[in-house]
């Protein structure tokens, strides 16, 4: 028996460390706050990183800067090969800021030094000048970035709109100034404006002809440097931005593109398809329009702005919030993207969209076949996998829901806080349309809202921000607040049904603290979670495997923790992975799969769950299989002073599981495996205090 636990501990000890998340490389999408280009690439800082392109933004590879593994870029200097940009990381001691330097057009980075604490909004780079901008400062750089200065027109500075470096020149946009760089250097004329155009916003500079959006959305226009100043009759709106394709001058607005061939004393209003609300940044690359669009990344126009099409093949979605496996496939709802998809077969993202949307994307669900989301205040079905979609009725005619929900194989859906509304509805598929279901929740005699749900059996719970309801007749009736041990949260309750065991999970508004219950008892008597491990302090979701509960963290430091025990005590599980927010976890018969913030949706094998190094197996003296080799029946055995519910698990090497199972605990109990092949498996088995693995050899 010595031997035996020898061999086995040393082959699950090399499995903890080697085993951890792997990114899936995806979903595509993009979050975006500057884009740049030189002759060779185009690079956009988004908040999943840095990305460049070879085909003018057709595709994108995330580039690796310095040693920062998962990090945020907000900026980007750049001039010929030079790349200067901005980048924040969670490190084990915070949120860091730090300056990276490329000469070779982001092949290789080296740090350089930071002016003060501020962030920057403005990066560029002249032929002897870096210069930095926040809001209210100009700093430069004569030695690359090595050491700072504060510029001389700091003093007249209230706030920087716009900074920019045209034909080698810095421009310098105020409230009612712009100045101008007389050479590469520190030397600044001043551009008084005229009191007439109300504060100017932007700006693009060819040769003695400026373009400017003012105060009020209304284009500006000088043919003499900015000495004198014409207000043509075009409104572009306060999300503008100018470029040169050509001998055509392009105006972009909020969601419009004008042209003009005249130098900008015409312009002509393109009725751009496809250009969406808050088009921000733009850019001409090979006689192509690019143009930023922070919530739904690259829109490109082959035809000089007459149409434009996503450009987003390669850049990360901003935030994973919604997972599902359907149809042997991985759905992933972005916040701002939509729904991405990846092939199991194919190993591979799909090159489009599910579904496309600039709206937050709540909730992803499946009933029988078909599939529910909710996007914004809108609420679509398919029933052909996501190849179209049907905007349904809104069920409170108010546009207020959460959350789809399954009950006794009826479609449910929760929202409508305002008295006279229902807050449950049901989907009358007969008719197309939606019904009352019964819900009568009151506190203190007023509607409530119940969009939190979880269900077991005839019995169905509702959440609230400061009680936890339940139904045993289907929604019909319900019971007055539950016993709840100092529930007093204010925001809202998350209510999860996993192995016979209810949970609760609420949270303080405008506060990062939280409160964690479960009850064994149909939520009758209450026990508090234990602690979380340190610089944890909020938990998004809950699932649950074989009874170990996973928790998604939303503290930019943690990511993954587990519990074997209900909450009391939590495990590290992030081995492999880019710390920062995670928001849920789904799984199959092989893997984890959590969406995070910004670095896409990573997995890990489920049988690192029983194997990692947090939750060594015990002795053998206290747990064997016998017989062993088995032709598919054996017999557990176990110490007598071991009590109470087990869940087993039987899987191959790989993670691949072949059988779940929960049962009460016996000195020996029978178990009957015969439609197992025959080869090596692993036999997990964990109750409330302990968790046991032993290796299983089935010979027929």
């Amino acid at each position: 028996m010595k031997l035996i636990f020898t061999t086995l501990f040393g082959i699950f000890l090399s499995c903890s460390l080697f085993a951890q998340w792997e990114s899936m490389q995806g979903p595509f999408g993009g979050h975006i706050d500057d884009l740049k280009k030189n002759d060779q690439f185009v690079f956009a800082a988004t908040t999943n990183g840095l990305f460049r392109s070879h085909d003018d933004g057709e595709t994108w590879q995330r580039i690796q800067v310095g040693n920062e593994i998962g990090y945020s870029c907000w900026d980007i200097g750049i001039l010929r090969s030079t790349i200067v940009v901005e980048v924040q990381s969670f490190e084990s001691d915070g949120l860091k800021t730090k300056l990276y330097r490329s000469e070779d057009n982001g092949d290789t980075w080296h740090q350089i030094t930071r002016p003060g604490n501020a962030i920057f909004n403005h990066i560029d780079i002249t032929q002897d000048h870096v210069y930095l901008a926040d809001d209210n400062n100009l700093w430069a750089s004569v030695d690359s970035g090595y050491s700072w200065f504060p510029e001389s027109i700091n003093t007249y500075i209230d706030r920087i709109n716009f900074t920019g470096v045209f034909d080698e020149h810095l421009y310098v946009v105020l409230d009612s100034i712009i100045f101008k760089s007389e050479d590469s250097g520190s030397s600044f004329t001043k551009l008084n404006i005229p009191a007439f155009l109300s504060k100017v916003y932007n700006l693009y500079v060819d040769g003695d002809l400026m373009l400017a959006q003012n105060g009020n959305g209304r284009l500006c226009r000088s043919e003499d440097g900015g000495q004198n100043w014409s207000i043509p009759n075009i409104y572009i709106g306060i999300h503008s931005d100018f470029i040169k394709l050509g001998n055509t001058y392009f105006a972009k607005g909020e969601n419009t593109m004008f042209s003009s061939q005249d130098e900008g004393k015409t312009w002509t209003d393109l009725n751009s398809q496809g250009l969406s609300y808050e088009c921000i940044q733009m850019i001409a690359s090979n006689g192509k329009l690019l143009v930023r669009n922070r919530e739904q990344g690259i829109l490109t126009s082959a035809d000089e702005g007459l149409t434009f099409h996503s450009s987003n093949k390669g850049l990360y979605a901003s935030k994973a919030h919604s997972l599902l496996v359907h149809n042997n496939k991985l759905l992933v709802g972005n916040t701002d993207q939509g729904i991405s998809q990846y092939d199991f077969d194919t190993s591979a993202w799909d090159a489009e969209d599910l579904f496309s949307t600039h709206e937050e994307l709540q909730d992803i669900h499946q009933f029988q076949q078909d599939l529910y989301i909710i996007s914004g205040w809108e609420m679509y079905k398919s029933n052909n996998a996501g190849v179209t979609w049907e905007k349904l009725t809104d069920p409170f005619n108010l546009n207020y829901y959460s959350q789809y929900f399954t009950f006794q194989n009826t479609l449910l859906v929760g929202g409508g806080i305002y008295s006279g509304n229902p807050s449950l509805r049901k989907r009358d598929f007969q008719n197309n349309t939606w019904l009352d279901y019964k819900c009568d929740c009151n506190e203190d005699g007023q509607r409530i809202n119940v969009s939190l749900f979880a269900s077991h059996g005839d019995t169905i719970f509702s959440g609230t921000p400061s009680h936890i309801f339940r139904s045993i007749d289907g929604a019909v009736n319900w019971e007055e607040p539950l016993h709840q041990p100092d529930w007093d949260v204010d925001n809202y309750a998350n209510l999860y049904f996993f192995d016979n065991v209810l949970y609760a999970l609420g949270k303080y508004a405008f506060s990062s603290e939280f409160e964690l219950y479960f009850s064994s008892d149909n939520g009758d008597n209450w026990t508090p979670g234990g602690p979380l491990p340190d610089g944890v302090n909020h938990i998004v979701s809950l699932n649950s495997i074989n009874g170990i509960l996973i928790a998604n963290t939303n503290d930019n430091s943690y990511g993954v923790i587990i519990s074997f025990d209900h909450g009391m005590t939590w495990l590290k599980f992030n081995e492999g992975l880019i710390l920062g927010n995670t928001n849920q976890t789904v799984y199959d018969d092989t893997y984890l799969y959590i969406g995070t913030e910004g670095q896409g949706v990573w997995r890990r094998k489920i049988s690192d769950l029983y194997t990692t190094s947090n939750h060594q197996p015990v002795a053998n003296n206290e747990f064997s299989i016998f017989p062993n080799p088995s032709n598919g029946n054996f017999t557990i055995k176990l110490n007598d002073d071991i009590t109470g519910n087990a869940n087993m698990v039987i899987s191959d090497v790989n993670g691949r599981v072949y059988l779940k199972t929960s049962f009460d605990l016996k000195p020996e109990t029978e178990i009957e495996t015969q439609h197992l092949v025959s080869g090596l498996y692993i036999v997990t088995l964990q109750t409330r205090d302990h968790l046991f693995t032993s290796k299983l050899i089935i010979q027929h």
